[in-house]
């Protein structure tokens, strides 16, 4: 997941240098968040696998509409994707 995060990062940064700019501790961030997001019993982490290839994932949060949102409820809030 964090190789699918960096290679996209890596193609967003040639489109928008400063709001895409890699930090030199990336990876290992994003892992920690990653590991995070998939213990938390509220999140639902889907992966796309092609012939043994993994090639895509979504992470999602489950957590309560704003109250903009009425009548509210869950919803799932896309924490990251790739």
């Amino acid at each position: 997941m964090t190789e699918l995060t960096d290679e996209r990062r890596r193609l967003y940064e040639a489109y928008q240098p400063t709001f895409w700019r890699r930090a030199r501790n990336a990876r290992p961030a994003q892992a920690a968040f990653f590991k995070t997001l998939i213990s938390n019993r509220n999140a639902i982490v889907l992966v796309c696998e092609d012939v043994g290839v993994f090639c895509g994932f979504v992470i999602a949060s489950l957590i309560e509409a704003p109250p903009v949102y009425a009548p509210g409820g869950k919803i799932c809030m896309i924490d990251d994707f790739a």
